[in-house]
């Protein structure tokens, strides 16, 4: 789901992932970058309802993320752990890739290689129950 001009306030829950509690944003104006700046605008809340919640992180990880992702491995510095062939991480059903993997795709061409080892991952799982390929 992409929600354009909008924030996350909050990843709604407990014990297990619920929903995101998000804000519309309004264009304030450019910045000295030259790039858009927006602000959030109060009364303008809404909820999205989801089961799994999966941040962007930018190149580098979070370590809140354990916290909603039990089973799943991280490096000391807050990345996932995958399997590089298939981009599994230690929990069934859980794949991930690009800049929040440990050695993960830090530029797009790498991002995107990910995405598709995890593609057809994700296919084989889905189908056979296990993630054959890529397994030797």
């Amino acid at each position: 789901v992409f929600e354009l001009q909008s924030m996350p306030l909050e990843i709604l829950g407990d014990g297990r992932v619920e929903g995101i509690k998000c804000m519309r944003t309004g264009a304030l104006g450019l910045g000295k970058d030259g790039r858009i700046n927006y602000v959030g605008m109060p009364g303008t809340e809404y909820v999205l309802k989801f089961d799994l919640v999966v941040t962007a992180l930018g190149n580098r990880g979070d370590r809140k993320m354990a916290d909603v992702l039990p089973g799943v491995q991280f490096s000391h510095k807050g990345q996932i752990e995958v399997d590089p062939d298939t981009m599994v991480t230690g929990r069934a059903g859980i794949f991930a890739g690009g800049d929040v993997v440990a050695d993960g795709g830090n530029t797009v061409v790498r991002a995107v290689a990910d995405g598709r080892k995890a593609a057809r991952a994700i296919m084989d799982y889905v189908e056979n129950g296990v993630v054959s390929i890529g397994q030797g």
